[in-house]
């Protein structure tokens, strides 16, 4: 592609020199990344600016820099635009061909329920032989491919690469994840979705948006910008999400468990055993890309636990209904859904349960809980709570004010706290007011605890107690994230009258630790 071509994606650009015009063979903002022929975009962030590695990029062989500021380069082109991140979108997408116009693109935001939601539309479409990508916070995947995500979205630039990769290998259907960040930071900017759906919002993610007002306005985005009478889902029982139904373009599609003012509903939901079951009814008709979905009500018995869990499916089931999949057959897909890795995820269902589940703010805790609460029925129940580290001490103080208002509803056999010293991130490293805050609003709430610095020394004290019929929790963030490894590898290691390999199975994909 040649460099002019290019430079029309941009919607608004002031070129400051141009030699010649020239091929391009990518486009990046990372200067390590840039190779000859590439265009090099100078971000300006927080961290860093990108004007300061103008140099390297053009010693790299950059044909092209795009700036926010002027730089009076006169050994490459270069182009002046007001926001680098917005042009970094609108050149990736073009120099990938538009890949999003080629594939059905979904769309799901929410604080809690992304990574379900998207794995359940994957699962009941590929159950049917529509090859279908997941985007998110556990895995980049298609087909065979499985990567583990350093970020829910992926910058602009890689994103793009990797939808025309999905769509150059046959895969239709995209089932992303999107951030508030990478609302903030463009990096879908411009993509065209073909559904989306908005779950939740509760506060959290403070450190990268300052507001929870500027973290429900980038949340808004993915419904602000999608084209008009494209279907958009919302979580009637969240009055934020509802709320965005004022500000969208598209069809709006309303799911519920609490109301019957609404597209579609779940009546009859039982909970036994933590597991819902429940009737999918279709309360008005809506549109879906071959014709119109009917009224209609239809039993749906899931294997993921959780209230939450039904919003998650009720979306998913939309989307694939949407898509064309007749209602009964996906809910027959849906139904052999086992879960997502660290999401209520039970790694062991044997003489006891362990379950591994991923808190990280106040609205996934009280979800954990209350699933506990109904699967542990009145067991005992163990627990190592593994400190969110270098988020702050409110989020952390949110989440232990979740558990002071369960002290009395879940039998807490044995309660260990860690921070993960042993296997913690640089990022994710527990300060002290961290650690202290959590310790001492576990004390006001009246909880018996152990504090212990490591996570491995945590398990080791307690799974051995653990008797026939109790439950495990591993919880926690990314620092709970190797606990479910070295908790089956140990209890593989101290039980040699169990079955070491059905024991590992659950490590056998697993990317989380």
């Amino acid at each position: 592609m040649k460099l002019t071509q290019l430079l029309h994606a941009l919607s608004e650009a002031e070129i400051l020199y141009l030699p010649e015009d020239t091929d391009v063979s990518g486009v990046t903002c990372d200067s390590r990344q840039v190779k000859p022929g590439f265009v090099f975009v100078a971000i300006p962030g927080a961290l860093t600016d990108g004007h300061l590695y103008i140099e390297e990029a053009i010693r790299r062989g950059a044909v092209a820099i795009i700036v926010e500021r002027p730089q009076s380069l006169d050994k490459v082109a270069e182009i002046m635009v007001p926001n680098a991140r917005r042009a970094l979108a609108e050149l990736s997408r073009r120099f990938f061909h538009y890949p999003d116009l080629d594939l059905f693109m979904v769309g799901v935001t929410a604080t809690n329920g992304k990574t379900t939601t998207t794995s359940m539309v994957q699962h009941v479409l590929r159950s049917y032989g529509i090859e279908t990508a997941v985007i998110g916070s556990v895995a980049y995947s298609y087909g065979d491919v499985r990567v583990k995500s350093n970020l829910t979205t992926p910058e602009s630039s890689d994103l793009h690469a990797m939808l025309a990769e999905q769509r150059d290998d046959g895969v239709k259907v995209v089932s992303m994840e999107v951030s508030s960040i990478a609302e903030a930071q463009y990096r879908v900017y411009g993509i065209d979705y073909d559904i989306v759906c908005f779950l939740n919002i509760t506060p959290d993610h403070m450190p990268d948006h300052g507001t929870f007002k500027q973290y429900y306005l980038e949340k808004l985005k993915l419904v602000e910008r999608v084209s008009e009478g494209v279907p958009v889902i919302l979580n009637r029982d969240d009055p934020r999400v509802y709320e965005a139904r004022h500000v969208t373009p598209g069809d709006v599609i309303t799911i519920s468990i609490d109301h019957r003012d609404v597209t579609i509903t779940a009546d009859s939901l039982n909970m036994a055993g933590g597991i819902p079951s429940f009737n999918y009814t279709v309360l008005e008709p809506f549109m879906t890309r071959e014709g119109e979905r009917e009224s209609g009500s239809w039993q749906v018995n899931l294997k993921v636990a959780g209230r939450h869990s039904v919003y998650n499916a009720m979306a998913a089931i939309t989307i694939c209904s949407y898509y064309g999949i007749e209602v009964e057959d996906a809910i027959r897909a849906i139904e052999s859904f086992t879960g997502v890795e660290r999401r209520l995820q039970i790694i062991y269902d044997g003489d006891f349960t362990i379950i591994d589940d991923h808190i990280s703010d106040e609205d996934n805790t009280l979800k954990m809980l209350e699933a506990l609460e109904v699967i542990s029925a009145g067991r005992p129940v163990h627990i190592v709570v593994a400190i969110r580290g270098s988020r702050g001490v409110l989020v952390n103080r949110e989440v232990i004010a979740q558990f002071a208002k369960f002290r009395d509803k879940i039998n807490w056999k044995t309660f260990y706290v860690t921070s993960s010293v042993d296997t913690a991130r640089p990022r994710d490293v527990v300060h002290d007011d961290e650690r202290e805050a959590v310790l001492s609003d576990l004390t006001t709430a009246g909880y018996k605890y152990t504090y212990e610095p490591n996570l491995t020394e945590s398990i080791v004290a307690t799974l051995p107690v653990v008797k026939p019929g109790e439950v495990y929790v591993l919880a926690g963030s990314h620092n709970m994230d190797k606990g479910a490894r070295i908790a089956l590898n140990f209890l593989a290691e101290s039980r040699p009258d169990l079955d070491r390999e059905k024991i590992l199975e659950p490590l056998a994909d697993r990317l989380m630790g």
